[in-house]
């Protein structure tokens, strides 16, 4: 695997979709594209979902599932 495994950075281009929508239907205020969650304040979202949806895309990117 090339590259972070989670990346933050501040950006204003249109970010990436994420992939687990459950988890995402309960984080909060987000835009989102094919790989990545844009959040504008750590207040708007749920952090606890936020640390879900992290872990489990690293769990899935180390099974390479």
């Amino acid at each position: 695997m090339e590259g972070p495994i989670l990346q933050m950075a501040e950006n204003k281009t249109k970010p990436n979709k994420g992939s687990v929508e459950a988890l995402l239907s309960e984080l909060g205020k987000f835009k989102h594209g094919k790989g990545c969650l844009f959040i504008r304040r750590l207040d708007d979202i749920d952090l606890k979902v936020l640390r879900t949806l992290i872990t489990t895309s690293i769990r899935r990117l180390k099974d390479g599932s």
